[in-house]
Formats: C-alpha cells, sequence, structure tokens
C-alpha cells in the first residue's frame, strides 16, 4: 500500500479554488460492494488513473475509487472497504482509498484577479456606485461625456453586472451623484452637464428605472456634483463645482426632490472636483474644491445654517485634478489627498484640526495621475490611496504603513487612458474591488479582491 497526494486548481466563473486529497493506493485489487446499500456514485470512462483520480476529487461524495487498465473503466464509490465493501484481488485494476478530501487555502499571486469589462457609451468619464433597486447590491452610475448619457448597469449578485442602460442627460455629462431626494427610500442619480451648463435630477421610478428627470441651471461648466445636507434639516441638497466661472453653486432641496437655486460661493481658478464632509468636527458639512488652474485645495466651512464662510486655500503640486478623504492616521479627523496632474505625483494633507491642514507629502505616481480614491485595500483597518494614471495606462494601490505613512505601492495595468478608479465590495466578500473606466476604450474594467 502506497499513499498518493493529489491537488488541483478548479476555476468556476470568476472565482478559483483549490482541493486536495489523500489516496491510499492499493494495486490488483478490485473494491466490490458487499450490501444492497452500498452503490455506485457514477461511472466513467478515463485515459489513465491520474483522471479517475481527477473524478473522485471533483465528486465530493466519492470515498473509493477503481480504475481498471484494460477497460478505462473509473468506477467512483460513496463507501469504503470499512463499511459496506471488500477487496477482491484483480490484475491490472488498481483501487483508491481517499483518506481525506478537503479545500485548501487559495494562494493568491494578486491582489486582483482578472479583469471582467462591460461596454458605456463614448468617452465615459465618471462611476458612481450605489445601490439603485434596492437588492442590497453595489450597482453603477456612468457619465459618457461623448454621448451626453447615462449608463447604469446593475449588479447581478455575484460582481457582476448586467447590459448597461443607457439615459440621456444634458451635453457633456461629466460626473453624478446617488441620492435619495425625494424621501421615497429609493435612490436618485444626479448629473453634470458640462457643456449645457445644468444638472438633471433622474428619479429612480422603482427596480433601478430612471424615466423623467428635471432639469436645473447651474454656472458655467459644471464638473464636479456632490450630495449632503448641508443645513441638517434631513434633506439631502446639491453641491456643483462650476469651472467656467470659478465657483461652487449650493441647491437647497426644498422637499420632495425640488431644489432652491443654487447660491454661488467663490472658488480659485477652474474648480474642478468637490467633497462636502463634515472637516472641522462641528456636525457641518463643508466643502471641499480643487482649484485646478491655481494649484491649491479651496476649503468653504459650513456657518451653521447652509451657507459657506469665504474659502481658505491649501497649496498643492501643478495642476490638481481631483480629491479624496479619509481619516489616514486614525485620529478620527478627515484628511486630504490630491492628484497632482502636472506633477505627476499625489500629495497627503493631514487635518490638524480646526479646518486646518498640514503641507502636503506627496509621492510619486505614473504619468498624468487624474483619480484618486480612498479605501483599506489589505483589510488592516488602514484606509489606502488608489490613482489612475491616465497616460501611463495602469492605476497604483499605496498600502497605508500607519501613522498615514505610504512607502510602498503597487502597479496594476489598465486598458487604455483609464479616465477614473472607484472601490467597492462588489461580491459581497468584505473586499474591496476595483472599478476602472477606460475612456479610449469606452468600457468599464471590473476586477474582484482575490
Amino acid at each position: 500500500m502506497i499513499l498518493l497526494f493529489l491537488l488541483i486548481l478548479i476555476t468556476q466563473s470568476a472565482a478559483a479554488t483549490i482541493n486536495s486529497i489523500y489516496f491510499s493506493v492499493i494495486n490488483n485489487e478490485n473494491y466490490q460492494c458487499n450490501d444492497s446499500t452500498c452503490s455506485l456514485s457514477t461511472t466513467v470512462s478515463v485515459s489513465d488513473l491520474r483522471h479517475c483520480e481527477v473524478a473522485c476529487l471533483v465528486d465530493t461524495t466519492c470515498r473509493t475509487l477503481t480504475f481498471d487498465e484494460s477497460s478505462h473503466a473509473c468506477q467512483l464509490f460513496r463507501d469504503s472497504p470499512n463499511e459496506r465493501g471488500n477487496l477482491l484481488a484483480q490484475t491490472g485494476v488498481t483501487t483508491l482509498l481517499v483518506l481525506s478530501n478537503r479545500p485548501a487555502p487559495i494562494v493568491c499571486t494578486s491582489m486582483f484577479n482578472n479583469q471582467s469589462v462591460y461596454a458605456t457609451g463614448a468617452s465615459p468619464l465618471s462611476v458612481t456606485v450605489g445601490d439603485l433597486n434596492g437588492d442590497m447590491e453595489s450597482d453603477l452610475v456612468i457619465t459618457n461625456f461623448g454621448t451626453s448619457s447615462i449608463s447604469v448597469l446593475i449588479n447581478a449578485g455575484n460582481g457582476s453586472f448586467l447590459p448597461n442602460v443607457n439615459y440621456t442627460a444634458g451635453s457633456s455629462t461629466a460626473a453624478a451623484a446617488i441620492a435619495d431626494l425625494n424621501k421615497d427610500n429609493r435612490s436618485d442619480i444626479i448629473v453634470a452637464n458640462m457643456q449645457a451648463a445644468t444638472i438633471s435630477v433622474l428619479f429612480n421610478a422603482a427596480n433601478g428605472f430612471f424615466p423623467n428627470q428635471t432639469v436645473y441651471s447651474t454656472g458655467s461648466m459644471p464638473s464636479s456634483v456632490a450630495v449632503a445636507d448641508v443645513n441638517n434639516d434631513n434633506l439631502s441638497d446639491v453641491v456643483v463645482s462650476n469651472f467656467g466661472d470659478n465657483t461652487v453653486g449650493v441647491f437647497m432641496n426644498t422637499g420632495n426632490g425640488i431644489l432652491h437655486g443654487q447660491v454661488l460661493y467663490s472658488t480659485g481658478s477652474g474648480p474642478t472636483s468637490i467633497v462636502v464632509v463634515d472637516i472641522n468636527s462641528d456636525s457641518y458639512s463643508d466643502i471641499l474644491v480643487v482649484n485646478s488652474g491655481s494649484n491649491t485645495i479651496g476649503l468653504l466651512l459650513n456657518a451653521g445654517n447652509g451657507t459657506f464662510l469665504n474659502q481658505m486655500t491649501f497649496a498643492t503640486g501643478s495642476t490638481p485634478q481631483a480629491i479624496a478623504v479619509a481619516d489616514f492616521n486614525q485620529d478620527d479627523q478627515l484628511d486630504i489627498v490630491v492628484a497632482n496632474y502636472g506633477s505627476d505625483n499625489i500629495g497627503v494633507l493631514i487635518n490638524t484640526g480646526g479646518g486646518s491642514f498640514s503641507a502636503q507629502t506627496t509621492y510619486s505616481c505614473g504619468n498624468d495621475p487624474v483619480v484618486v480614491a480612498v479605501g483599506d485595500m489589505n483589510n488592516d483597518n488602514l484606509m489606502d490611496i488608489i490613482v489612475t494614471n491616465s497616460a501611463s495606462d495602469n492605476i497604483v494601490i499605496y498600502i497605508n504603513a500607519g501613522n498615514a505613512v505610504f512607502p510602498n505601492k503597487t502597479t496594476y495595468s489598465t486598458r487604455t487612458s483609464p479616465a477614473w478608479v472607484s472601490v467597492a465590495d462588489l461580491n459581497n466578500d468584505e473586499k474591496l474591488d476595483l472599478i476602472v473606466l477606460n475612456s479610449g476604450f469606452n468600457d468599464v474594467a471590473i476586477q474582484l479582491h482575490c
């Protein structure tokens, strides 16, 4: 008698598992049932003993197998000789007894599985993640700048997506946000239409269907949109950056999803990206804005009633494009990361309290970084940074080593001209997955966390 160990990688859809099995090998003996309750699990014809072993591995009920070299018959049994069978001498037949049959932990060679690609409209520019049909799965809204539309991709339930459904918005859709504006427990979509100088509100009619839109005028060339309750009335308000006239516009929600005309606040030159969060821990949402032409980040503190103070500014690198916020050093204050397009780096600004930030610490990346995202990518309870490099055709992940220090980075190739990156748990495995827009191919790539 000899022992045999078999390990095999079994691929099923996007996921992979490794199973292992230990056999006791008995040559020239044939397993025979000795009572009526012992029966074959299956019989298959295979080319050799190894393929019979694999058949047993795949069949989780297999406890004994026999392989006949002359007939190539592989018989799988649910029982073992010490249960309902015995062994009889027979030349040319090999019997294998299963000693253990268990999954082995998968060993990942990369943080992410291979990408799955889904079509969008022309020149996709941004992606927003939210549950659009109330099934507790993360769906996608993509703005298609070239076709003045949005694409809605509904999560099929395992991190795969149904084909996109497109909705026309205003001219040159640049950015979108998702929120329940009319308090009907359904997520609505707000779209910034850059050339039209409008925002479109698409109300959710049910199950992620958006048949109608309401249009509001903005300033010149709205480039980004965010949603937050800025006056603490339990209604979601809308904030827009107006690239063409160097302002942000605040639309107050008056109830039932109806927005009051915008109130304008001055920014620096060329505001491209905004985030609306509580920066100074006073329970009011403030506005952070990227001033791409001024090489600054502007902070407009909330005066306490949904009006905002004049911006204070913090220096960035050259031509900043986008920001994200997270608590990088676990002091319960939101810090900033900015993509410095002209400097080919990212800058991390630490919140020092009271609405002030340290000078940026920079980390090199690829060419032309355009968007940053944040998330705990390795489940160590520290927030990491992800950046898209549009001219390098890659993304870079910076792992937080603690205390907001990012010494290590890993680069992942993308398709052509990545325009956006987001992270979300798309398959409910408590790991963050990657969502990358590829404007050069007019598609979105999904990479599930391994």
